[in-house]
């Protein structure tokens, strides 16, 4: 059985051409004990079907979130994890999601925004910017995978609520993506919004409020529907 495994540390950016030529730290099993047969299976699949950009996220957010459904959240809060399957076990599911070159990922030469895309740290972005653990946060924390797709579908939609703090509500993951998904609405009106909702909840209790009313105040920027 290929288990779920962790580094015994986390990787960093100048650890990553090593590790991606598999002389990373030690290896661990989780204490859950998840097989990794699924896994594989759903990333060759997403693979041999060419899939690239935001369809890579739409095909697996699902099957990661079913595969790892054994972790506990304790588990996935451990950035080590999500190193490990991106760097020992994908990476070239991750190199085809952001057309990463290899001349990229040359020491000394690779950049913050590609070496996130593998490791990524323990706060919203850093987690939202690592290619396995968005997909599986994302999909526990909205409960839906076909919302879960929806939120996958454009990248500014994505980072318009999931890098922000009200993404963690879900009544406002909720509302958030049912308009922000709207096709009609332009990448700076969604800006304006999210900025505008953020700056409402400066001044009130996030908890206090119930996913209407989060849609009246994303509703009070955007241009009417």
């Amino acid at each position: 059985m290929n288990r779920v495994k962790r580094y015994t540390r986390r990787l960093s950016r100048m650890d990553l051409p090593g590790a991606l030529l598999h002389r990373g730290p030690a290896e661990e099993e989780l204490p859950s004990e998840i097989d990794l047969d699924a896994l594989h299976g759903a990333v060759s699949e997403a693979l041999n079907d060419d899939l690239t950009g935001t369809a890579i996220d739409r095909a697996l957010v699902e099957p990661v979130h079913r595969s790892l459904a054994g972790m506990t959240r304790r588990e996935a809060a451990d950035m080590r994890v999500w190193h490990w399957l991106c760097v020992d076990q994908f990476q070239g599911l991750v190199k085809r999601r952001w057309v990463i070159e290899p001349a990229s990922l040359v020491p000394g030469e690779i950049k913050d925004s590609t070496a996130g895309h593998f490791l990524g740290n323990s706060n919203m972005v850093g987690i939202a910017r690592n290619t396995f653990a968005r997909l599986w946060w994302t999909a526990e924390q909205v409960g839906d995978y076909d919302e879960a797709r929806v939120a996958f579908s454009n990248a500014e939609d994505f980072v318009a609520v999931f890098e922000r703090l009200y993404g963690l509500y879900l009544p406002a993951s909720k509302a958030s993506l049912a308009r922000f998904s709207d096709p009609d609405l332009s990448d700076d009106d969604q800006r304006e919004a999210a900025k505008w909702l953020q700056q409402n909840l400066s001044t009130t209790v996030l908890e206090s409020l119930d996913e209407a009313r989060i849609g009246e105040i994303l509703d009070e920027s955007l241009p009417p529907r």
